[in-house]
């Protein structure tokens, strides 16, 4: 036994189907709005995601030639920037990728939380800049709860070119012009 019109009593006439229809002016206030999402949200996306602009003091130590901790001196002196032991950090690893490059895995971290970014450059015959991402709690969210600096750290990573025991200079920098030496590290 079938159900559906087919199955009808003969001489039964089937109901006609109600539809339900909105109002015009509703339905076009529905798609402007969603059609208007979509070009906000990638907006938003790029705003976020988009690379901020470099502090000059930065490019001016990016440019600087940079082989050990006295000519990072007088690079650090020559663009403004004030040292400071309140940014810690550490390089994790670092392996050979072919015979002239190497990769650099690290951490850094403002130990004040002032919430300001960091940039990191390693330096082997000429500036490296190595991508600083966060990691752990938004700086925002642990200067709300109370966490230290280490929660809101930055992981960096990059490739540098070197020849085998090569000096390499790691050097983090803030967006308020301070900057934080790792140690000297040879490249394997």
């Amino acid at each position: 036994m079938s159900d559906g019109p087919a199955a009808m009593a003969p001489g039964a006439q089937a109901l006609p189907r109600r539809t339900r229809r909105s109002h015009p002016l509703a339905r076009s206030v529905a798609w402007i709005a969603a059609l208007s999402t979509a070009p906000l949200a990638f907006i938003a996306a790029l705003w976020l995601i988009s690379a901020r602009t470099p502090i000059p003091e930065v490019a001016a130590l990016a440019n600087a030639t940079v082989s050990d901790p006295t000519s990072l001196m007088a690079a650090v002196q020559s663009a403004g920037l004030r040292g400071t032991s309140d940014i810690t950090g550490a390089i994790d690893d670092i392996r050979r990728l072919a015979n002239d490059e190497v990769e650099i895995r690290g951490w850094a971290a403002d130990g004040t939380s002032s919430g300001s970014s960091l940039a990191v450059l390693a330096f082997a015959d000429r500036a490296y800049p190595l991508q600083a991402t966060r990691v752990g709690a938004a700086a925002a969210f642990a200067q709300l709860v109370g966490l230290s600096g280490r929660e809101a750290r930055m992981a960096f990573a990059g490739t540098v070119a070197c020849t085998r025991d090569r000096r390499i200079v790691v050097v983090a920098i803030t967006s308020d012009r301070r900057y934080s030496q790792f140690r000297s590290i040879r490249c394997p």
